[in-house]
């Protein structure tokens, strides 16, 4: 499993004109009282706020503002102790105006009204549970998963949700025809939807995310090394080169480099290299870890919070992997212990 650098609701909003608009979320869950807390999470132009209110009689209510809808949850916890797994949670979309959230017993169960788009979103969500199916081999259930988006993006070419359906597919489509699919189902949409600032943002996130696929060069970048000097990926054009994001803090990475270590070894003085790439900020930290795995290749770091080649990359958790053929172009994406093996042992690594 993949190791998370920050979790986040996958979902998106539309904005137009920011306006800050007021909100009110009321209802109530059964009959809970006190200690009985309820929780509201949300962000606003990336600005997390947390907000809480005890119950009484099940009776709760939130005020705020909000320039656009913005994705939210409600955590319920029965004894008033912060949330912990398994989660009792309602994820919905704050509005402006007020929203109407009941339940006979759990937030989880609650009943969102006053809103059209958390209506487009409860109708979503249950065409995805209606696939949800741990009997079915993860290449159906994926097929299945993207039909249902498709669909739901035809009928729904107004709905902000259907910028959320696109993004979800985007993750999984891993070839130029499959992705250049979407890029056409994206104009498709409404056009004030397009042009909305997140629909603008949906949009630069695919043209980012195409540049990316196997077949296409490697974004180029710059970053230090261990002793502060520049280094381009491009100067290791020549060889075949694995790049490989990780972190210090990140349990599988560190498991994966035990057996980089070893391909490493194995191939050295071919064609062929490592680059790794640490989204670590604290630079005791990721040399520590570099000299207690004994990473022979070189590593670099910008120790940024949001790291350039990160970014520049699209990387949302660690450890993710990127296999260049010796003229930079991108063979195959997050490739891993005997997948990797297996296409290292077919290149030509002379």
């Amino acid at each position: 499993m993949r190791f998370l650098i920050s979790g986040c609701l996958l979902l998106l909003c539309i904005t137009g004109i920011a306006q800050p608009h007021t909100f009110t979320l009321k209802g109530k869950i059964g009959s809970l009282e006190a200690p009985a807390k309820l929780y509201l999470r949300y962000s606003i132009n990336k600005t997390p706020h947390i907000d809480s209110v005890t119950l009484k009689r099940g009776v709760f209510q939130f005020t705020g503002k909000t320039d656009d809808p913005v994705p939210a949850s409600l955590l319920l916890s029965r004894n008033g102790k912060p949330i912990q797994w398994p989660y009792d949670e309602l994820m919905f979309y704050i509005d402006a105006g007020t929203l109407l959230i009941n339940s006979r017993d759990s937030i989880k169960n609650a009943i969102v009204a006053g809103s059209t788009v958390n209506e487009e979103f409860r109708q979503y969500n249950r065409l995805m549970a209606s696939i949800q199916s741990g009997e079915s081999p993860y290449q159906t259930l994926k097929h299945e998963a993207a039909a249902v988006n498709r669909k739901f993006v035809i009928e729904h070419p107004a709905s902000l949700i259907s910028l959320t359906a696109i993004r979800f597919m985007s993750n999984d489509a891993d070839t130029l025809p499959v992705f250049d699919s979407l890029l056409v189902l994206f104009n498709g949409l409404d056009k004030q939807l397009q042009a909305g600032k997140k629909g603008q943002e949906l949009y630069a996130s695919l043209q980012k995310k195409r540049r990316l696929l196997p077949g296409m060069t490697a974004p180029d970048f710059l970053q230090p090394d261990s002793t502060g000097k520049p280094f381009s990926l491009s100067s290791l054009r020549g060889r075949y080169v694995l790049l490989d994001f990780w972190a210090s803090w990140c349990k599988p990475c560190r498991a994966a480099n035990k057996e980089l270590v070893k391909l490493y070894a194995k191939y050295q003085g071919k064609n062929f290299t490592m680059l790794g790439v640490s989204v670590d900020t604290k630079r005791d930290a990721w040399l520590k870890a570099v000299s207690d795995d004994q990473l022979p290749w070189l590593q670099l770091c910008d120790l940024q919070k949001d790291n350039a080649a990160a970014i520049l990359y699209q990387i949302y958790g660690v450890p993710t992997t990127y296999l260049l053929d010796p003229s930079g172009t991108i063979i195959a994406r997050n490739i891993h212990g005997k997948a990797l093996e297996e296409m290292l042992a077919q290149l030509p690594l002379m």
